[in-house]
């Protein structure tokens, strides 16, 4: 089971829900996501697009697919052994 920290959220905040996965046997990973993080979606504020409702996701976001991906190929690891 892969976790994604919603917007605003750090990793930090899912390790209980983590536990409780992994005590119930689940492979779980959570994406290191730090709540500064997230303060890197401001970029997107200095771009026209932002403020025409035309931004695109990338490469504003492009840190956060990162950060899944890392924790997707920790979990693969889990799951394969």
């Amino acid at each position: 089971m892969l976790i994604l920290p919603g917007l605003g959220n750090a990793a930090a905040d899912y390790a209980p829900l983590k536990e409780l996965l992994r005590a119930e046997g689940l492979a779980v990973e959570v994406a290191d996501v730090a709540r500064v993080d997230w303060l890197r979606n401001a970029a997107g504020v200095v771009d026209p697009n932002y403020w025409r409702g035309t931004l695109k996701p990338r490469p504003t976001v492009d840190w956060y697919l990162r950060k899944v991906e890392a924790a997707s190929t920790r979990l693969k690891v889990l799951l394969t052994g």
